[in-house]
């Protein structure tokens, strides 16, 4: 199992056996997962709320709600919101955590958003929930690519490849950033 995760984060992880049917191991997990949390620092706050749709869906007499992580920044009550890239309107009618009504949801936090002035069929999972003017759509991006040491496959000239991106201070400049016309 090791040898797996050898070279990535979660090389020196804790590994728990659990059993899905008898629950064997279960304690110890919940255990290791409170104590790693415990450890983590809270996300910080740059200003600029950013939340990826991972689902969009109508509630009877609220209308559109979409969940997601919220990141960068906070989402409060009768904020004003856009998505990207349609630059649809709307916002913030209400906001939940785990299914706490809240007035204000932080960076790092799982989050329900109900929207007004924009229904369910216009927005889609990947989308991208924001303050408005705060970001940019943009359909290029400059990228390191390293396939691990261990990875099963081997890296052809036109393959397909799926990344997921981190905030942009995570990253040096490279200075090839061209602005949209």
């Amino acid at each position: 199992m090791r040898a797996a995760v050898r070279g990535t984060v979660l090389e020196d992880a804790a590994i728990i056996r659990v059993s899905a049917r008898t629950r064997s191991g279960l304690p110890e997990l919940l255990s290791a997962i409170s104590a790693q949390l415990g450890r983590q620092a809270d996300r910080p706050d740059l200003g600029r709320p950013r939340l990826a749709l991972d689902r969009v869906f109508t509630m009877e007499g609220f209308g559109a709600v979409v969940t997601g992580t919220l990141v960068d920044g906070e989402l409060a009550t009768g904020d004003d919101i856009q998505v990207l890239p349609s630059g649809l309107r709307g916002r913030v009618r209400g906001l939940q955590n785990h299914r706490r009504q809240l007035q204000r949801a932080s960076p790092g936090s799982r989050t329900a958003v109900n929207i007004s002035g924009i229904s369910a069929e216009h927005l889609r999972r990947g989308e991208v929930l924001i303050h408005p003017g705060q970001y940019e759509t943009t359909r290029r991006v400059d990228g390191r690519f390293r396939l691990l040491a261990g990875a099963s496959g081997s890296m052809v000239h036109n393959r397909e490849v799926r990344f997921s991106s981190a905030p942009a201070r995570q990253w040096p400049p490279c200075g090839c950033w061209e602005p949209m016309n």
